[in-house]
Parts: structure tokens; sequence; C-alpha cells
């Protein structure tokens, strides 16, 4: 689509982003769930 590099980084470090918070809130769910596993 001829976007501008600017463009293009700012795109890509959104994803980078967003695919880093899904992954802390998977580690955060599983670590969530060993606690509640332990304290069972």
């Amino acid at each position: 689509m001829n976007y501008s590099w600017e463009v293009e980084q700012d795109a890509m470090a959104w994803e980078t982003a967003v695919g880093g918070i899904i992954t802390l809130e998977r580690k955060l769910q599983e670590l969530r769930s060993i606690d509640n596993e332990s304290n069972a």
C-alpha cells in the first residue's frame, strides 16, 4: 500500500506490543492457576 517506513515501524511496534501483552496475560493466568493449585 506504499506506506512510509515510519508507519511500517509503528505498525510492527504495535503488533509486537500487543503480542507481548497477550503472552504476559497467558503467563499470568498460568502462574495464578499454579498458585491456586498449591493453595488447594
